[in-house]
């Protein structure tokens, strides 16, 4: 039998229509975007941004999210999730949503070895070593990053280490 090749994408979908954007937090999984988000997302590729690490940095407060997802710069260290292209208006509202990062072009590498020019949400607070601090997401906000992963099919030790991050437990006194 023959093998069906895809036609290549047509060629309106350059970067005077759409973005590309790099979930690496709840914007991770094509489910979420999909569905929680309502992104039309044309396409979408999982792999790395070499030079990143993810944490977790404090969130609006402990009842409500305790942790965002978080990066900072590591010159050894490489950042895994997922690129997807979106039409121009609906990357200027993730844009606003997002509105504590900013949009830093990046070069995104598939696990396939496809090389795309990427947004990245890069927080606008630095993180500063010695004075930052961390903090402890939320069950149901690791979830959506680990479902994201899963679902995306992110690297077996990306899924590890997701899996070794603790997770916030609420103090008895507030349940």
């Amino acid at each position: 039998t023959m093998m069906l090749k895809l036609p290549p994408p047509p060629p309106t979908r350059t970067a005077a229509t759409h973005k590309w954007r790099f979930g690496y937090g709840s914007n991770l999984g094509l489910k979420t975007l999909r569905e929680k988000k309502n992104l039309s997302v044309d396409r979408y590729h999982v792999g790395i941004i070499k030079g990143y690490e993810l944490y977790f940095m404090p969130g609006l407060n402990e009842y409500v999210e305790p942790a965002w997802a978080a990066i900072r710069p590591s010159p050894d260290a490489e950042l895994h999730g997922s690129a997807f292209l979106i039409p121009n208006a609906e990357a200027e509202g993730l844009d606003k949503q997002e509105a504590g990062y900013n949009v830093v072009d990046v070069e995104f590498t598939t696990y396939d070895g496809e090389v795309i020019n990427v947004g990245l949400y890069v927080p606008k607070k630095p993180y500063v070593e010695g004075s930052s601090s961390e903090a402890i997401p939320s069950y149901r906000y690791l979830k959506l990053l680990k479902d994201g992963a899963s679902e995306g099919g992110l690297a077996q030790h990306w899924l590890d280490m997701l899996d070794s991050v603790e997770h916030y437990i609420t103090p008895p006194h507030i349940r």
